[in-house]
């Protein structure tokens, strides 16, 4: 909810200045990777580089919290068993309307 109502409130903001993406970091990231990543890494291979947590955190940082979670939206469901593992996929780079 509190994530919500920042993407809203700073949805024109450049990356850089959106609260939500520091709330994103927080909450979801870091939440990820403190609880679920290590118990994970005993039966969970990532196919892609980088994995899905830096991605996800490089999207946010280069293009901001709506676009940033529509790549990382993607890139989840990309993810298939055919999918070799260590596939590349970085981030596009931002183009400059992107950035505000």
């Amino acid at each position: 909810m509190v994530l919500a109502i920042a993407a809203l409130c700073d949805w024109t903001r450049p990356p850089d200045k959106q609260v939500s993406v520091l709330l994103y970091q927080v909450i979801v990231i870091d939440g990820y990777r403190l609880i679920l990543q290590p118990p994970g890494r005993y039966f969970i291979r990532c196919r892609f580089r980088p994995t899905c947590s830096v991605y996800s955190e490089q999207a946010m940082h280069a293009h901001g919290f709506p676009k940033g979670l529509w790549m990382t939206t993607s890139r989840l469901f990309r993810c298939m068993p055919w999918v070799p593992f260590g596939t590349e996929d970085p981030v596009p780079k931002a183009r400059m309307e992107d950035r505000g």
